[in-house]
């Protein structure tokens, strides 16, 4: 918990290798990791990651979390996904029996590249995302692969900006307002007004907060009241 892992490199899992009892991963920075950030490799037990920041990874298969074996729960919640890059996807579900459960949950991914720039799910009859923006992404096909969504925003994902998962429910295409998104760090806490605040949806749902941070600033030509990434971080932190 709380801590930063900054331009590790290892064969797999550059940053952390979990496997069995389970992990439970909260409040951590990686950034600038080779050959990805955490492999789970986890069989009976339940995993969580929780109100992480993973950005500019790379790796040739999975630039984040690569999720593998059987029988178990994965939770990922509240992280964000910024500016990883990788051959095939963010986030990796491999399930080789067909029983890992695996759920993301208000998570925001945003200028992630992959050939699926979000995740890619192999195997698991049970994966879900749930609450999450997806956006900015750059790949050569559809941003998310076989997993059930519910309740999320997608936006200029390319190469096709309008692309909607054909299942689940309460998914839109729509600008999720960011207060600053080219800041240095960015703010990708949401405005005032944006279609993934509470309340917002744009076709009625009541999803609640859509994204892993809640309204920062005033949606407007001035914007005030804007709250920082590393702000966010410290928040978590307290």
């Amino acid at each position: 918990s709380g801590l930063s892992v900054v331009n590790s490199w290892q064969a797999w899992g550059g940053a952390i290798w979990a496997e069995p009892p389970g992990v439970d991963i909260r409040n951590c920075v990686f950034s600038g990791n080779t050959h990805g950030c955490v492999f789970v490799a986890d069989r009976g037990s339940p995993s969580v990651i929780s109100e992480c920041v993973f950005r500019d990874n790379y790796a040739y298969s999975t630039s984040a979390v690569f999720v593998y074996y059987h029988h178990s729960t994965v939770i990922i919640e509240h992280c964000l996904f910024a500016e990883n890059n990788s051959e095939w996807s963010t986030v990796k579900v491999d399930d080789d029996y067909g029983d890992l459960q695996v759920r993301l949950n208000h998570c925001t991914f945003v200028g992630n590249s992959g050939y699926y720039s979000a995740i890619r799910n192999v195997g698991s009859e049970d994966c879900e995302l749930n609450n999450c923006i997806i956006a900015f992404g750059t790949g050569e096909s559809m941003p998310c692969y076989d997993c059930n969504i519910n309740c999320s925003a997608f936006y200029e994902n390319q190469p096709d900006p309008d692309w909607l998962p054909p299942w689940g429910s309460g998914n839109f295409t729509g600008c999720p307002s960011f207060c600053d998104r080219l800041a240095d760090p960015p703010d990708l806490s949401i405005c005032s007004g944006s279609p993934c605040a509470p309340g917002n949806h744009p076709d009625g749902f009541d999803c609640g907060l859509i994204g892993a941070f809640g309204v920062g600033c005033v949606c407007g030509p001035s914007t005030t009241e804007s709250t920082t990434l590393g702000g966010l971080k410290s928040e978590f932190r307290e």
